[in-house]
């Protein structure tokens, strides 16, 4: 399919999969500066068997919904995606949020791997520590 444009000339483009229990829905947009705009867009609908109360009960049917909402916002766009978002629906999904304040030394400067590790482990830590109950 192409989709990720692979040893191409990458562009500021997302796509984002948002695989609902009815619908399987794909955007790809292109970001500039502040603003995004939709240059494709793929729907297609989940067929009964595909997922039920949120469950995928048949993952192949599921995939082939995915892959057919991704080639039509993909013909649509022509553009190479750079990065994605993906949604899953469902109450068999559970997740948690948590908030971490990062203060860096210089916020003008590229972020590094090393840093980045650093800013990784420091939220990854967060949740196992205990509230202050002071």
């Amino acid at each position: 399919m192409g989709i990720f444009g692979l040893g191409k000339k990458k562009e500021n483009v997302a796509l984002s999969l948002d695989v609902g229990t009815e619908f399987v829905k794909a955007l790809i947009f292109r970001i500039e500066q502040d603003k995004g705009y939709v240059t494709g867009v793929g729907r297609q609908r989940q067929r009964l068997s595909d997922m039920q109360g949120g469950a995928v009960t048949d993952i192949q049917g599921v995939i082939e919904n995915c892959q057919k909402a991704l080639t039509a916002a993909q013909t649509e766009a022509k553009q190479n995606v750079t990065q994605t978002i993906i949604g899953i629906a469902g109450e068999l999904v559970k997740g948690t949020t948590t908030a971490v304040k990062y203060i860096r030394d210089d916020a003008t400067l590229r972020i590094s791997y090393k840093e980045m590790r650093k800013s990784l482990t420091k939220c990854k830590k967060r949740p196992l520590k205990k509230p202050d109950r002071s």
